[in-house]
């Protein structure tokens, strides 16, 4: 009997080593810079994999939860460091668009609709981000947005909120690209 929970436990242990090898890829086994005591949430790689973004509450940031980057260097993520684009509210939800040109996400900062909205900023070749921008009164409302996602081609915005209807709480809807702005959201 002990041989046969031996010869099941090797055969569990081998099934997970292709996970443990794609972390590995990733330079995700690291500690202290992804992952940290702090609280760590929805991280988004860049196209070319050689940077990733992810919203924390950790010390060293503008205020609340901020947007992280880090850049991939000998197989390991190093040297985090905390946007320039963040305020002293919150900023979540990051999303890197397919083409690698905007880095979308979610911000309770000054100026918006009400509650949190949705933004993006331009990426550059080099990874720098640019000035900010609201996706709009189409998208954001008084109530809160989140969790900003884009279809591979960029057309079409999926995203999450409690003020445009639907059928009560965080609802999910997709608003169309209409060669200026996100427009007219539907519930889904």
């Amino acid at each position: 009997m002990q041989l046969r929970w031996t010869l099941l436990a090797l055969a569990a242990s081998l099934l997970c080593v292709p996970v443990a090898s794609g972390l590995a890829e990733f330079g995700i086994e690291g500690m202290g810079v992804v992952s940290t005591p702090a609280n760590e949430a929805r991280a988004t790689l860049s196209p070319d994999g050689q940077r990733i973004v992810w919203a924390s509450d950790r010390a060293g940031g503008s205020g609340g939860w901020d947007l992280w980057q880090a850049r991939l260097n000998g197989g390991r993520w190093q040297d985090a460091e905390v946007l320039p684009i963040n305020t002293a509210q919150d900023e979540t939800s990051p999303l890197f668009s397919a083409d690698g040109r905007w880095l979308l996400f979610a911000s309770s900062r000054p100026g918006g609709a009400g509650g949190a909205d949705l933004y993006r900023a331009p990426v550059d070749a080099q990874g720098r981000i640019g000035a900010v921008e609201s996706l709009g009164a189409a998208i954001n409302s008084r109530g809160d947005e989140r969790s900003p996602t884009l279809s591979l081609d960029g057309t079409r915005l999926l995203f999450a909120s409690d003020g445009h209807g639907g059928a009560g709480g965080m609802d999910m809807f997709v608003a169309r690209w209409d060669g200026q702005a996100f427009i007219a959201p539907v519930a889904l």
